[in-house]
């Protein structure tokens, strides 16, 4: 039996869209070789998003062989409170939700939320196997997605510069005195595993560099779709629509952002400008005098796939990681993407050629070679072919059970 543990919300993160993916995959794997999962739905709300709900529940009904068969996957849930210091009670008495014996039953654990909540969790099945049984080595952790600002401190050991890292991201707030215990809990808890499956090649790396003795095996988290549609054929000629997804802080990343998504409003062959994941006040005001602008802070799932296909360009000039999985999705619908040239994009679409990259400290050439591409319809002809190829290559079910395939060879 394997078991994915994931802390949920009312709110739609990458890190809730990231828990789908993993059910999806767990979906397709257990009808196709009848595996048996176990889903432990932590919820830090009262209430779970409906779009959340709907998914779970279309998922577990897709897992059966049969409409009167049961279900390979099954879920228990709790409910925790928010905020690091309630979760670190929780963890306490945890043994009330009878997290415990699910644990000892699993071959594999899974656990995937983006959050502090990893390392807390990390830390609590550490207690319970040592204090259950007396082993600790327990293979098959999947890592939530961890900031990519955080973790190269981590790996120096320089926690005090992780923590103001995550408190200038809004992760972590000065008052959270326990995130550095945290931090060393992760160190000394991972050693007791003999395969970490974590998503990133980048991640990987710097996970290699702690001496942890054991295998890393790296997991490309942001390459696969939430949703599977059919990708959209190149068409002719017409005004158009520009895609821009950020999601920035003050400084280096909103410089970059404006200055590219500036170079375009006079662009006379640019009909519109979508913009997502920014607050719509923050781009007006700085965009005055351009209409035909459209900005969504936040978009339900099936809305943001809707958006997207009108898309001929996503344009993701972003310097963190905690919106990267809009990439997979754009190049699942044949929308090709223009993003910086740096960790995990360059690496995990190395060989995509419908993924150009553009320099993330010269705002100026990155405008020139977004405007070369928009205004040459050969060079944007070749770019959406080249993504819709990709999508017919890349994303699909059976692409989704190979690489999950994959992961559980290693574990076993």
């Amino acid at each position: 039996m394997l078991c994915i543990i994931a802390p949920l919300s009312d709110q739609l993160s990458g890190a809730q869209l990231n828990f789908l993916r993993v059910l999806r995959y767990a979906t397709l794997f257990s009808k196709e070789y009848d595996e048996l999962f176990k889903v432990i739905l932590l919820k830090t709300s009262r209430n779970l998003h409906p779009f959340l709900v709907e998914e779970i529940y279309n998922l577990l009904s897709a897992s059966k062989k049969s409409p009167e068969s049961k279900s390979n996957i099954e879920i228990t849930s709790c409910e925790l409170k928010q905020g690091i210091k309630t979760f670190r009670k929780w963890l306490i008495s945890s043994a009330t939700f009878g997290l415990s014996s699910v644990i000892r039953k699993c071959n594999s654990i899974f656990i995937g939320s983006g959050d502090l909540m990893d390392y807390s969790l990390t830390s609590l099945l550490h207690k319970i196997l040592l204090k259950k049984s007396g082993d600790v080595r327990k293979s098959g952790i999947l890592l939530g997605n961890i900031v990519t600002g955080i973790v190269p401190h981590l790996a120096l050991r320089d926690f005090n510069k992780a923590l103001d890292v995550m408190i200038k991201c809004g992760l972590s707030k000065p008052t959270d005195v326990g995130v550095k215990k945290l931090f060393i809990d992760f160190v000394k808890v991972y050693k007791n595993y003999d395969i970490i499956v974590t998503p990133g090649l980048a991640l990987t790396k710097i996970l290699r560099t702690l001496n942890l003795g054991c295998e890393i095996i790296p997991f490309k988290r942001p390459t696969i779709p939430l949703m599977f549609r059919p990708p959209r054929k190149p068409y002719g000629d017409k005004p158009l629509v520009m895609g821009f997804a950020s999601r920035y802080y003050p400084g280096k990343g909103l410089t970059l952002f404006m200055r590219i998504l500036n170079s375009l409003i006079n662009k006379e062959n640019v009909e519109k400008i979508v913009v997502i994941g920014v607050h719509e006040v923050t781009i007006r005001n700085k965009m005055r005098g351009f209409q035909n602008i459209e900005v969504y802070h936040a978009l339900n799932p099936k809305k943001f796939a809707e958006v997207l296909s009108t898309f001929d360009v996503l344009i993701y000039p972003s310097l963190i990681d905690s919106w990267a999985h809009i990439i997979p999705e754009a190049l699942a619908l044949g929308v090709p993407v223009i993003t910086c040239n740096v960790e995990p994009y360059a690496t995990n679409f190395k060989d995509c050629k419908a993924v150009v990259k553009i320099p993330l400290n010269d705002a100026a050439d990155a405008s020139n070679i977004i405007s070369d591409i928009i205004s040459d319809p050969c060079k944007l002809h070749k770019l959406k072919q080249e993504a819709y190829n990709y999508a017919l290559r890349n994303f699909s079910p059976h692409h989704v059970v190979s690489e999950f395939l994959t992961i559980l060879s290693y574990l076993k």
